[in-house]
């Protein structure tokens, strides 16, 4: 019997030794983010997110590049991303196409505003790496009087009540009536920031 006791109360002193050396989970870290590589985290959309969320003008932006010219900033006149459980489901960019007068091919005087309409933001995880997380922005473009699909790599990041969007489109402009001159570039550096 004594050496019974013994053993038990061994046991119970190393089952509770064992206890007090494990180490809660990191209290900074939320529920919704993932470790990524060990290195960073990724802080994903929780799904307690919806709603409107509007864009912060001051650190937006829609900018056109034609070659290796300056670009010219078009002035966002309203903007706001639908969320619905974590996911950007729609959303309306209304922008000045005034700014662009000096670019080829705008007809700014019949047509003096730019639509950007936000229609879903994509995780492609084949183009993705740990190191770098790749997302689809897909979107509806309207400008000089006509509305094309266009769709376009960019980054994302996730705060709460916060969606920020940043990345460069390159479109087929024949669908807008605009023809470029032979070996001439024009993008669209899109960033977006919106908050609740």
């Amino acid at each position: 019997l004594v050496i019974l006791a013994i053993v038990v109360v061994g046991y119970l002193l190393i089952t509770k030794s064992n206890k007090n050396n494990l180490q809660a989970p990191d209290a900074n870290q939320a529920e919704d983010q993932t470790d990524i590589g060990g290195r960073e985290r990724f802080s994903s959309p929780s799904v307690n997110e919806s709603g409107t969320y509007n864009l912060d003008k001051k650190s937006s932006s829609v900018r056109v590049s034609v070659g290796g010219s300056s670009p010219s900033n078009m002035t966002i006149k309203s903007g706001a991303l639908m969320v619905d459980k974590g996911n950007v489901v729609g959303g309306d960019i209304m922008l000045s196409a005034g700014d662009l007068k000096s670019v080829t091919g705008f007809d700014t005087k019949a047509y003096p505003e730019v639509k950007l309409a936000v229609k879903a933001v994509v995780f492609e995880q084949a183009k993705s790496t740990i190191d770098n997380l790749v997302f689809r922005v897909d979107t509806e473009l309207t400008m000089n009087g006509k509305t094309n699909p266009m769709s376009f790599p960019a980054m994302f990041d996730y705060n709460p009540g916060q969606y920020y969007i940043s990345g460069v489109a390159s479109p087929d402009w024949k669908l807008w009536g605009i023809t470029l001159p032979a070996n001439e570039v024009m993008t669209l550096n899109i960033t977006l920031n919106a908050v609740k």
